[in-house]
């Protein structure tokens, strides 16, 4: 009788360690899935959003002496994917905007290895068909601004800012990767 017990105690420690051993194994693959880093791309990134529409309303070198004013960027946008007009100064604005957007964004996001930002990307789109999102072009004469190096980018966030300019809109977007 009393051998009974102690087999019948032997075998419920066994299933004791057998279900603690499982629950650990479960608990290991949780954590190794939830500490796992994704890739992950935020859209309309609040702060990004921000930085967008703040950036519109920056003064640029253009200046229009028949208006007697210097161009904001959202100005610049405009007459570049007008006709690319030029400014007082015989500069096309297509050239300023891009000097002044590539400006901003290495002052600002001073994207590299050791920074914050490991890279971004900002684009301007043109859009006739205000409707129809999959038909926008890059605006002529303005190449994307890149900075960084995008491997390995493990926190992605883009934004982006949709204004109208007759007869369609023009978006800017920009994709921020941010060292985690």
């Amino acid at each position: 009788m009393e051998l009974r017990k102690i087999k019948k105690s032997q075998q419920e420690i066994v299933g004791f360690i057998i279900i603690v051993m499982m629950v650990l194994v479960v608990a290991v693959i949780f954590m190794g899935i939830w500490l796992r880093p994704k890739p992950m791309i935020t859209n309309d990134d609040a702060e990004i959003s921000n930085f967008l529409i703040t950036s519109l309303g920056y003064t640029s070198e253009c200046y229009r002496a028949e208006e007697n004013k210097y161009l904001t960027i959202e100005e610049l946008i405009s007459r570049c994917i007008q006709s690319d007009k030029t400014c007082s100064n015989n500069r096309k604005t297509c050239e300023i905007l891009n000097t002044t957007y590539t400006d901003i964004l290495s002052k600002t996001l001073m994207a590299g290895e050791l920074s914050q930002i490991k890279y971004y990307k900002l684009s301007l789109y043109y859009n006739t068909n205000s409707s129809d999102l999959t038909n926008r072009i890059l605006v002529s004469g303005l190449k994307p601004i890149t900075e960084g190096n995008l491997s390995g980018c493990i926190n992605r966030r883009l934004a982006s800012v949709i204004r109208t300019q007759y007869p369609g809109e023009f978006t800017i977007e920009l994709d921020v990767c941010r060292n985690s």
